[in-house]
């Protein structure tokens, strides 16, 4: 039986899918590979880069397509909140597993750190949808839906803004 808040949350979470449109990155599919600079005095771009962009852009899909499964299992009960923030956590321990396999160089470290940015924001976010779940009824008034909501939305547009920064220093580090 869907209550009040799952209701509520399940629209603040279909809204934000709409309102997020593609969940592709600006300028993913114009990803051009890194030309090695030759020669005395040329700077290195980094060869770790590539691997990085094309890391962003899967998680990207994979987050787009979990926000929009989080929408829909939303609506349900306390087991499917559990399952969508179990869902959630997953995808945070796989790119944290990610990154730390993968330490990025001082060339897109700044792009590395909106990844991260956009991973804490999916674990907080699952932290919220567990507490949700876990505490029922919960009073009319609460908002953790919405601060869940809302932690998704920052998450996204920081995956989109750690793309650019990549794409930027794509031409930066040559």
């Amino acid at each position: 039986m869907r209550t009040a808040r799952t209701a509520g949350l399940a629209l603040l979470l279909t809204l934000f899918v709409e309102a997020c449109g593609p969940t592709t990155p600006s300028g993913a599919a114009s990803v051009a590979p890194i030309v090695q600079p030759t020669g005395p005095g040329s700077a290195s771009a980094s060869v770790n880069l590539p691997d990085f962009e094309g890391r962003v852009r899967d998680a990207t899909a994979r987050e787009g397509a979990l926000i929009r499964a989080v929408a829909g299992e939303s609506a349900g009960g306390p087991a499917e909140l559990r399952l969508a923030a179990g869902q959630l956590q997953a995808w945070v321990r796989a790119e944290r597993d990610w990154l730390t396999a993968h330490p990025p160089d001082g060339c897109y470290q700044d792009a590395a750190g909106a990844f991260t940015t956009a991973v804490d924001g999916i674990q907080t976010a699952a932290e919220l949808l567990d507490g949700l779940a876990a505490t029922s009824p919960r009073p009319s008034d609460d908002t953790t839906g919405q601060q869940a909501a809302e932690q998704l939305s920052a998450a996204t547009a920081a995956l989109a803004h750690a793309a650019d920064l990549a794409k930027a220093a794509r031409t930066a580090c040559r």
